[in-house]
Parts: C-alpha cells; sequence; structure tokens
C-alpha cells in the first residue's frame, strides 16, 4: 500500500518503537529509527522520509531541539510529535514547535494510520 514510502520513527524506548512498527508492518511502510533526536538529523542528512514520528523525551537531543534544528535542514518534512505530556502548557509548547499533528501516548493503530494518511499522498 504504502511500499514507495518512508517513515522515520524516533523513539528511544523499545516496547514504544516496536508498536508503531508492528502498526506500519502491514502498510509495507519502510521504518526507519533514530533514538535521539541527533540521530534523526544524522538520518535525514542522507535520507529523505517522507514523515517523521518525533518523540518528544529522548536523550542527547529531545524532540524539540531537533525539529527545531530540523525545520532549518528541510522545512519540508512532516514532523509528528508523539508523547506521553497532555497537559495544557505542553500541547500549548507543542504547537509553538510547528508540529504538524500530535499524537497523545499510548498511541493506537487507528488513529496512527488515519493520520499518516494526510502526509502520504497515494497514487
Amino acid at each position: 500500500m504504502w511500499d514507495k514510502y518512508t517513515v522515520l520513527i524516533a523513539e528511544d524506548e523499545d516496547v514504544n518503537f516496536f508498536l508503531l512498527s508492528e502498526y506500519l508492518e502491514p502498510t509495507g511502510i519502510k521504518v526507519l529509527r533514530a533514538k535521539n533526536g541527533a540521530e534523526v538529523l544524522e538520518i535525514v542528512s542522507h535520507e529523505e522520509p517522507h514523515v517523521i514520528l518525533m518523540d518528544i523525551k529522548m536523550p542527547v537531543m529531545n524532540g524539540y531541539e531537533a525539529t527545531h534544528k530540523l525545520r532549518e535542514i528541510n522545512p519540508n518534512i512532516p514532523v509528528l510529535a508523539q508523547t506521553a505530556y497532555t497537559m495544557s502548557e505542553d500541547f500549548e509548547r507543542l504547537k509553538a514547535t510547528k508540529f504538524q499533528e500530535i499524537l497523545a501516548k499510548p498511541i493506537n493503530e487507528q488513529d496512527l494510520l488515519f493520520t499518516l494518511r494526510k502526509y502520504i499522498k497515494e497514487d
């Protein structure tokens, strides 16, 4: 279905990464992984993912910092925040960072696929 597309999942927790990968496997989309924001920037320097699922709380460089730097490198890649931070002040900071979408953890399969469908343009 989406075998021509690539998603980069920035997620330091193995359980969360494997769950998202399981949800995406039936779509055929290529899945890349970064365990921190610095790895996101490294991967984007040589790959061009169609969408990035960005965890907010990660070691080395968090999702806010990585997204700010990514916007300087390539402002056109949709970045979807995935976070357990759901307080109103957290949402304000997420909006200010200009994520295209905010997915609250735990993310369910239907929400993930529905949201990705907005950014993956099928032929």
